[in-house]
């Protein structure tokens, strides 16, 4: 996660990704309702990542087919 100190991270309110941006010093955190909500703004380059678990990011990734975006495992 070091990474994403200094950065604009999108994640879903009340989400374990939340919980993650709010331990990186410096991350900005831009919340959205729902997970679908945050990769669009990613893929709009709103943020530079999103952060939530590891489930919704594979269940996300395997039902839309989005070649867009990548996973990765932290």
């Amino acid at each position: 996660m070091e990474d994403l100190k200094d950065r604009k991270v999108c994640v879903q309110l009340g989400s374990v990704g939340a919980e993650i941006v709010k331990g990186i010093p410096g991350a900005s955190m831009v919340t959205f309702n729902t997970m679908p909500e945050a990769y669009m703004e990613l893929k709009k380059k709103g943020c530079d990542a999103a952060v939530t678990g590891t489930p919704v990011h594979q269940y996300y990734l395997a039902s839309t087919k989005d070649q867009d975006l990548i996973y990765v495992k932290e």
